[in-house]
């Protein structure tokens, strides 16, 4: 009876250090990020380099315009390149006078997911250079648009961009 109570004090007694020295850690605040943005005139001229496939290599086969329309998208837009991919005709919808883009879902690791990252449904207000956009996209064919979610060889968007992920997290063989 001795060694049971014996040994409920110094449990007790161990709990009251731990929970003591628990008080007195103090942890560092995690200091945020501040977001970081490209300035107008770099949009123009990212939007120019696709464009005019300024850094295309010579010897490729595709051509860098081809993702233009894409890159101008997520430009005009803001929104994650996972939720541009799941977009389709019918998240494009008019609401008295104004069309809205309505973002719901989005792709990752190559699934349609039924939510965005954030489970919110939000909608975006398409001005005349974002309806000349879409209008042009549209024209070309849901096929042949970068905003279809395909590469120029027919690879979906999102397994190309994860790829290029990997490539640059894997180790250098150098």
């Amino acid at each position: 009876m001795m060694m049971v109570n014996f040994t409920c004090y110094l449990l007790l007694r161990y709990k009251i250090h731990w929970l003591l020295f628990e008080m007195t850690i103090t942890f560092p605040k995690q200091v945020k990020k501040p977001i970081q943005c490209y300035e107008p005139e770099e949009i123009k001229l990212i939007l120019d380099a696709f464009s005019k496939n300024i850094y295309n290599p010579k010897s490729s086969r595709y051509k860098h315009s081809y993702y233009y329309p894409y890159v101008s998208f997520l430009s005009l837009v803001g929104c994650r390149p996972e939720e541009a991919l799941a977009l389709v005709k019918e998240d494009i919808r008019a609401k008295g006078d104004r069309t809205y883009i309505r973002f719901n879902k989005s792709y990752s690791k190559g699934i349609l997911l039924p939510h965005t990252k954030t489970h919110e449904i939000r909608l975006f207000p398409v001005n005349e250079q974002l309806k000349a956009l879409l209008t042009i996209v549209q024209l070309v064919g849901h096929r042949e648009a970068a905003l279809a979610g395909k590469t120029q060889s027919e690879m979906p968007l999102e397994e190309a961009q994860a790829s290029i992920r990997a490539a640059r997290l894997a180790p250098s063989l150098d």
